[in-house]
């Protein structure tokens, strides 16, 4: 009889564990953002469900992106925002998590798909190659662009 015990919670605590380690899987974060205004979390992807309340300018772990509704972490909590109330936003890994098509102000990558001449302002200028990356970061009084030439900004 303790042997059957014994076996059971083996069995429980493995179970315990997975399902722990699948949630964590789950809820890795992609992005970081900082919240634009003051906002409900959702616990639902809902205009009518509210939640606790964000202040502006609270960090943001965004889980899941969507156009709609983006699943985000604030503190402890876990529950849904607007990617317009959020701003600042940053890949936490560019490669695997590129940036969405965002509205406003982002930082990201690039990929070159030709030889490109890059200069502006003071910097005379430099040529990247066909198939190079570059780090890019939106200032607060410039316009977000993609270079003549880049495959694929992000």
């Amino acid at each position: 009889m303790q042997h059957i015990w014994k076996v059971l919670l083996t069995s429980l605590l493995i179970f315990a564990l997975a399902a722990t380690a699948c949630l964590a899987e789950d809820s890795e974060a992609q992005y970081q953002a900082y919240s634009y205004t003051i906002f409900s979390l959702r616990r639902t992807p809902s205009e009518s469900d509210r939640g606790i309340s964000v202040q502006k300018k609270t960090k943001i772990l965004i889980l899941e992106w969507d156009d709609a509704w983006c699943k985000v972490q604030v503190g402890n909590k876990v529950g849904y925002a607007k990617p317009e109330w959020l701003y600042r936003v940053q890949s936490l890994d560019a490669l695997r998590y590129p940036l969405q098509n965002l509205p406003h102000r982002m930082s990201g990558y690039v990929e070159f798909s030709q030889d490109t001449l890059i200069s502006g302002g003071k910097f005379k200028g430099c040529t990247a190659s066909a198939g190079q990356i570059a780090c890019v970061e939106a200032q607060r009084t410039a316009r977000t662009c993609c270079p003549s030439g880049a495959a694929r900004c992000s």
